[in-house]
């Protein structure tokens, strides 16, 4: 009796495979499409923001730091060109610390103008992550290189993007499950080599019109000991 009833529930089971793999099937196919779409909305979202902020002019304040201590604060009217790029407008004297009389001065004097020509190089590398491009997420999408890690149930996600720019760097893009749209997102870069690591925390903002903007950009450059904070702020009509 009991061989008998181990291969009744064998044979239920021989007939239930087929019918779960063709489910599975059905839901891997489901959730494929739905990360085509979220991303889709994604880059759409991102497009239109972008294409919002030609029309606004903005004052960008940037705070420079080294070994702990404030080394430069300025601040610029940014406004859209005709091409697309951010023309930057200087906004009073930049506000710099004293520097020290003799070889104590001469060695702060230099070592701050090396910071300045390194600050050069960060800001060009800042501007090929922000904002983040439509048709490099499809690269990484078409090369299989985004990865997706829940951070609340339902609600949020962060898209990770490998080898987004170059090779080893990667963007994580919080998104909101709910209009999928771009809360925040960080960058994992560097500057000639891996050893000269620079890294971005950005946090996003609406405007009135829901456009969405870099309000607060977090930089940290270990090797240099460099960390700066860019805020942008006073968004208005620029009439282009």
């Amino acid at each position: 009796m009991k061989h008998k009833s181990h291969d009744r529930v064998l044979a239920r089971l021989l007939v239930s495979i087929p019918l779960l793999l063709v489910l599975l099937c059905g839901m891997a196919t489901a959730q494929e499409t739905t990360q085509e779409d979220r991303i889709a909305a994604l880059k759409e979202s991102m497009a239109a923001s972008q294409e919002a902020l030609q029309h606004y002019e903005w004052t960008e304040t940037t705070v420079v730091t080294y070994d702990g201590n404030e080394v430069s604060r300025t601040q610029a009217r940014c406004v859209h060109t005709s091409d697309g790029k951010v023309a930057k407008e200087p906004m009073g004297e930049p506000q710099e610390k004293k520097s020290k009389r003799g070889l104590r001065g001469r060695h702060a004097k230099k070592k701050k103008a090396q910071i300045s020509d390194y600050m050069e190089q960060v800001k060009a590398l800042v501007a090929t992550y922000v904002p983040p491009c439509p048709e490099k997420i499809q690269k990484c999408k078409d090369a299989g290189t985004i990865s997706v890690e829940m951070v609340e149930a339902g609600k949020r996600v962060i898209l990770r993007l490998a080898d987004y720019n170059m090779p080893g760097d990667s963007i994580g893009i919080e998104v909101d499950l709910a209009t999928n749209t771009a809360l925040s997102y960080e960058v994992a870069s560097y500057i000639g080599s891996a050893s000269d690591a620079v890294n971005l925390d950005v946090h996003l903002d609406k405007l009135e019109d829901a456009t969405i903007y870099p309000a607060k950009i977090s930089l940290e450059a270990k090797a240099e000991d460099i960390t700066a904070e860019i805020l942008n702020s006073d968004y208005k009509a620029s009439g282009n």
